[in-house]
């Protein structure tokens, strides 16, 4: 299977600057979910870091990761998880 890359910029997300951190990230998510879609058949994977050894968080702990997962995943089935 080929790996199509795309990219994506802030105004194709159109995120509004006003919303806190937490709305902004999940808002965000939304929308490049919503721009892979647009583009094809393309799934989005989120990988999971830990927030205590390499700190390379953008979501973590798992249970973290996975309430954000089905709360994207009830309006995008593109949305995934890898851990």
């Amino acid at each position: 299977m080929a790996v199509k890359k795309i990219t994506i910029t802030t105004e194709d997300l159109k995120v509004d600057a006003n919303l806190n951190d937490s709305e902004t990230a999940q808002k965000t998510r939304k929308g490049i979910c919503d721009y892979a879609k647009s583009k094809g058949d393309l799934g989005i994977t989120l990988e999971v870091f830990d927030q205590e050894i390499d700190k390379k968080c953008l979501i973590g702990p798992a249970k973290d990761a996975k309430r954000v997962a089905e709360e994207v995943r009830e309006e995008f089935n593109n949305f995934g998880l890898m851990a």
